[in-house]
């Protein structure tokens, strides 16, 4: 049975196996076609969730596309990971989720205090 195989990484330079890759963009490699295209017949968009459910977990959507002065898109998703994170590492990501949240809140009231 074939396989598709997914590679995902960003801004670092990795070393797979004998293959050395500039992962400056999204490499997806698959032997057979590996584009998922959504309703709206574009190319879907791997994008990260930070839900309590599924913190970090990739899925494919819908990029939306230009309409006038607006973006509107169809409601395609596609999980892109296999399974949610589980035990540390869930936990780890709720953390770094909840930090993160924080800091762009302590963020945006500086932002407020300093304008006149």
């Amino acid at each position: 049975m074939e396989q598709n195989v997914f590679y995902w990484s960003l801004y670092k330079r990795e070393n797979w196996g004998s293959r050395s890759v500039n992962t400056e963009s999204i490499i997806l490699s698959s032997s057979t076609d590996h584009r998922v295209r959504c309703a709206c017949n574009q190319e879907a968009e791997i994008q990260r969730g930070w839900t309590r459910d599924n913190p970090g977990r990739r899925f494919l959507g819908c990029k939306g596309r230009r309409v006038g002065n607006k973006y509107v898109g169809c409601e395609f998703f596609q999980w892109f990971d296999r399974k949610p994170p589980s035990g540390w590492q869930y936990l780890a990501l709720l953390e770094a989720r909840d930090i993160i949240r924080e800091q762009k809140e302590v963020i945006e009231n500086l932002k407020d205090q300093g304008t006149p």
